[in-house]
Parts: structure tokens; sequence; C-alpha cells
């Protein structure tokens, strides 16, 4: 394509135009070389309207989910044949159109690093739909699009690490008003090693929002620890979560400390990343493996039935 007019644009404007941060602009061109803008004597950069067609086609390629590093040598025309060729994320396809504009929202306070207007964010989605609905159409995809947009360096860890702490604020939050004595107990958490507890905390939070009462134990949490809390606690389930790495031979050791099935007929639920990893230790734990937090709704329902209506089923 050709340059539409002889105008410069320095990289703030680009980044108007495009969509994208100044930040993701510059970390493209160091790490894929997507352009090599034009450099004032003071080494700013100045940006063609092709430059920034181009930034706009590869932002919204990311978008419908290519990797940056897939598509970056690729010229306009490339580009906009597989963005016509392309379909919305499938993460997004079930969502209501409120749902789905909270994420968008979300995502955005994310990317431009605004923790308090995605704090007010959250809130106020809470008006518009329940806190299961949040914390699964939201928050779960919310978290997912954060790994995605850290690999394909569209955020820093610093970006990362303050959106969590603002979710993980919010989940705990939601947890806040106890539900009775009476309701059955659920102890989460992540074992041994594991530091990445976001998706425990929307695990126990989403417990919660169900009825239950929910013991959320932390993160890198010995099996010894764990067991002594069962045998305390007697809890009707337990959930854990497994993000990284995958192949951790000491948390292979300690998972096998687990006495099979905790001699309690406890049923235990393994989800996460690398939860399918570890397939002989959750064999030997009698565990059952979550994929999505439908799954693992579903699962508590079951186990939270009344005998009766088991029987009948």
């Amino acid at each position: 394509m050709e340059t539409h007019n002889n105008k410069l644009y320095a990289i703030k404007t680009a980044a108007q135009l495009s969509g994208l941060t100044p930040f993701v602009i510059r970390a493209w061109e160091k790490r894929y070389h997507i352009l090599t803008p034009t450099r004032k004597v003071t080494n700013h950069r100045l940006y063609t309207p092709d430059d920034i067609e181009k930034l706009s086609l590869l932002n919204s390629a990311t978008q419908l989910g290519h990797r940056i590093g897939n598509i970056a040598h690729l010229d306009n025309n490339a580009l906009l044949e597989i963005i016509h060729n392309s379909t919305i994320l499938p993460k997004c396809q079930n969502e209501s159109p409120v749902q789905n504009t909270v994420l968008k929202e979300a995502i955005d306070c994310v990317r431009h690093l605004e923790p308090e207007r995605l704090e007010q964010t959250l809130v106020q989605a809470l008006f518009t739909m329940s806190q299961s609905d949040l914390i699964k159409d939201v928050i779960a995809p919310l978290a997912q699009q954060m790994g995605e947009d850290w690999h394909n360096n569209m955020i820093t860890i610093a970006h990362e690490h303050i959106a969590t702490a603002v979710l993980k604020k919010h989940l705990l939050t939601l947890m806040q008003k106890q539900n009775p004595a009476s309701s059955p107990l659920i102890l989460v958490g992540t074992p041994m090693g594991q530091h990445h507890e976001l998706g425990a905390l929307m695990v126990a939070t989403l417990c919660h929002t169900m009825g239950w009462r929910t013991l959320y134990f932390g993160n890198d949490t010995p099996t010894s620890e764990i067991v002594s809390l069962a045998y305390n606690l007697r809890p009707r389930a337990i959930a854990l979560s497994i993000v990284y790495p995958r192949d951790d031979q000491q948390l292979k050791n300690d998972l096998m400390r687990f006495p099979s099935g905790l001699a309690l007929q406890t049923p235990i639920f393994i989800g996460g990343a690398s939860a399918n990893s570890y397939q002989a230790e959750l064999k030997h734990m009698k565990a059952t493996s979550i994929e999505s937090l439908d799954d693992m709704i579903q699962a508590l329902k079951k186990i939270n039935m009344p005998q009766k209506q088991k029987s009948q089923r």
C-alpha cells in the first residue's frame, strides 16, 4: 500500500490512532521489528500513515487471537486478509452484550494501567450481572487475556501484577459476608510451589456465591498442612489449583504424600493450566480434574445434592 501523504506522526499520536499504547509499539518494534520509523534529530520516532495502518491492523489481528510473533512480518494486505478470514475469539461467543462490554472495558483498564478504573468497572458490573457471572464471564477471561497480552508484549509484568492485585482484592471482598455455619465447607488454595493464586481465589469466591462456607488457605501450601486442615475441619470438599510449572518434581513428590482420598472420602478437585500434567498424582489422590469454572459448579452441585435426590437420578 502506498503512503497517502507525507505527514508524519509522533508516537503518542500513532498510539491514539492505532488503538495501541506507546509501550506496546516500542516493544513490538524492538522484539519483532514490525516497523522502522523515521527519527528526528532528537531521536524521537515519526510514523507515516502506512505505519499507523499497519499498527492498527496488528492491533485488530491480535485482538482476534493471532500471536504477534506469527504475524509481525506480514504486510498490510496480508494482515487485512487474515483479519477478514478470522472469527471472534471463542471465549467471547457465549457472552451477553453486557458481559462483553464489561470485559472489553476491563481489558482496556489493564492495558492502560488504570487500576482505579478497573476496580470501579468491576463494582459497577455487579449492578447488571450476578457475582458468579462476573467471575466466569469477566474475571476469568480477563485473566486469560492478561496472559496473552503479556506474551504478546502488550503489557508488562507490572501491568499484570497491578491488575491481579485489583482482582484479588475484589474477589476477597465478595467473600466477606459469611455463609451460615450449617453450609458445607470447602477448602481452597494452591499446593507447594504454586504461587499463582488467582485461579484458586476465583474458585473460592465462586463456591462462596453458591452458598458454601469457603476457607481459602492461600498459596504454596505443603501437603502436610492441607491434610492437617482436612482432618481437623472435615470439609465436604477440597479444591486445588496448579498453574506453573508443568513438570515440578518436588510438587509431584509432595502430592504423593496425600493419603489416597485423604482416607476421609473427601472429594478433591484439581484445576489450573498445568493440572493435567500431574495425572499420576491425581490418580493417587483420587482427585477429579476440573477443566473450567462451569465444571466446578456442576461438580459441587452433585456432591451437595441431597442423598434422596441423588438416588433418584
